[in-house]
């Protein structure tokens, strides 16, 4: 959960910056893959909705695992 509301806050500060390109990297494998897939979790719901809301207003995102 906290991996997540990261990530949101990190992609909505860079929507409301105006970046147009954005890589975002993670430690968290589950994460990475339920963005990359466009999937949910039910308790991620609103988190997860807003995040592929922001992905609209760029023109590059990607989503990639580090260990």
């Amino acid at each position: 959960m906290a991996e997540a509301i990261a990530v949101h806050r990190a992609v909505s500060l860079a929507v409301y910056s105006n970046v147009r390109s954005l890589a975002v990297l993670s430690d968290s494998l589950s994460l990475i893959k339920l963005l990359k897939k466009g999937w949910y979790q039910p308790e991620l719901f609103g988190i997860m909705f807003d995040i592929y809301h922001f992905m609209s207003f760029f023109d590059v995102i990607t989503f990639d695992f580090i260990s």
